[in-house]
């Protein structure tokens, strides 16, 4: 079916008015109080064959074009309470945060959820150009990505969410606009950095810590202790036992650190340590994260790695998302 949706002149200030209306929030669950219907253009044309048969009977008195008409009419007002009906009750709430890079599209994530009715020929959109078709029976739960225009970095919401049906017919539209607290984090575009580091990496200081003997004191071996202290090295090269008498230092995680990069632009830094964190958690590495004012702490995993693009992308934002 052909979309209804135009966002042009008198349609999109209409869209602004509504979706004004309807606060932020993170479930919407349809009903009268937020579905609206419409004819649609296929409809209107619908309703004018209507008039011109009803005009038609009238002058000529056909009790058989009455018929037709009055058939005609009764299948449109059908498919107004038919169309109400496959949206009402649905359950649409925000998913799990999205992560893109700029040279990406940003999207959002959405649960659809109905538990009184199948819906049939459902669509959301932000962009007219992007809409997505979904289907659901009773009790069935989905996820879908709806996806937005290229951002710059940083941390977006959608401004409103589009959700249309053209159920059954397709001579009605139900729709309305929601602001559904979705969360895209647009992180920076990866750049690999091939100059001097600044400062010393932990995992620099790890490796200098393990080359060096003389990290701890030795002294001779005496029966009795660990064979675990035994300096080996020291035995292979001069065939004398002496043990360390401290605890070896342990290892230090590896860090990717704003003061580590030298660029001018903040974009640039940025844009080296996003490569170096999504480099690190590829590696399955353990590393941390610091930046001016913000620090996170070393660890590895999918968990760890969502958390410092989730900083970069919000890094030096004034709240913790901007509206498009």
């Amino acid at each position: 079916m052909s979309s209804p949706y135009h966002e042009s002149g008198l349609s999109a200030r209409i869209s602004r008015m509504l979706a004004s209306r309807s606060p932020r929030k993170r479930e919407f669950v349809l009903s009268q109080k937020n579905i609206y219907i419409f004819p649609s253009k296929t409809g209107l044309a619908y309703l004018a064959v209507c008039l011109l048969m009803l005009v038609t009977a009238i002058n000529y008195q056909s009790s058989l074009v009455y018929f037709y008409t009055f058939v005609l009419a009764a299948m449109f007002f059908m498919s107004i309470w038919l169309c109400f009906f496959n949206l009402s009750g649905l359950e649409l709430r925000a998913g799990n945060p999205m992560f893109v890079s700029p040279s990406e599209e940003s999207c959002y994530e959405l649960t659809l959820h109905s538990s009184k009715a199948p819906v049939s020929a459902l669509y959301l959109s932000v962009l007219p150009e992007h809409r997505v078709n979904a289907e659901l029976e009773v009790g069935e739960r989905i996820s879908l990505h709806i996806k937005d225009a290229k951002r710059s970095r940083g941390v977006y919401v959608p401004d409103k969410v589009r959700v249309d049906s053209l159920f059954p017919f397709g001579l009605i539209v139900a729709w309305t606009w929601l602001k559904l607290d979705s969360i895209c984090y647009v992180y920076p575009e990866p750049v690999p950095y091939f100059g001097e580091r600044m400062g010393r990496s932990g995992t620099d200081e790890a490796e200098h810590l393990r080359s060096n003997d003389d990290m701890t004191n030795l002294k001779a071996y005496q029966a009795g202790e660990s064979a675990k202290r035994i300096n080996w090295k020291h035995y292979a090269s001069k065939e004398t036992l002496v043990v360390r008498e401290g605890e070896p230092k342990s290892f230090t995680p590896g860090w990717v650190r704003w003061d580590d990069y030298e660029a001018q632009a903040a974009e640039q830094r940025l844009s080296y340590m996003c490569y170096d964190v999504l480099q690190c958690s590829e590696r399955q590495e353990l590393f941390g994260l610091e930046c001016p004012g913000t620090t996170i702490a070393p660890a590895k995993g999918e968990a760890h790695r969502l958390k410092c693009l989730a900083l970069l992308a919000s890094f030096n934002q004034t709240s913790a998302a901007v509206g498009i």
